[in-house]
């Protein structure tokens, strides 16, 4: 479990889990690194996963013809993913960029 130390420290910290139970959620995911620059997702692409923040830094900007505009940075350990895109199976407008290797 010691992969999972900053996703643990969030469920206990904001969700009370059993241990069994944290062991099996964990059992779910899979530690993936992106170096920066890369797109986590990209506007008008489906939202197929769920992804939590370890490390590094990473920019949320909506894109239009004309220019970008920034409506999130993470910085701390906590979920990133467009919930409502994910869940409702639908195009994102969001675009995620590591701003530094997550």
């Amino acid at each position: 479990m010691n992969n999972f130390a900053e996703i643990s420290n969030f469920f206990k910290s904001e969700y009370s889990l059993n241990q069994d139970g944290l062991e099996e959620l964990f059992s779910l995911f899979e530690i993936r690194e992106h170096k920066k620059g890369n797109l986590l997702i990209k506007a008008q692409s489906k939202e197929k996963q769920l992804r939590f923040l370890n490390k590094g830094i990473v920019r949320e900007y909506y894109t239009n013809q004309e220019k970008e505009i920034n409506i999130n940075f993470y910085v701390k350990p906590q979920f990133i993913s467009d919930l409502l895109a994910f869940s409702q199976n639908i195009l994102t407008n969001k675009n995620q960029e590591c701003l530094s290797s997550v």
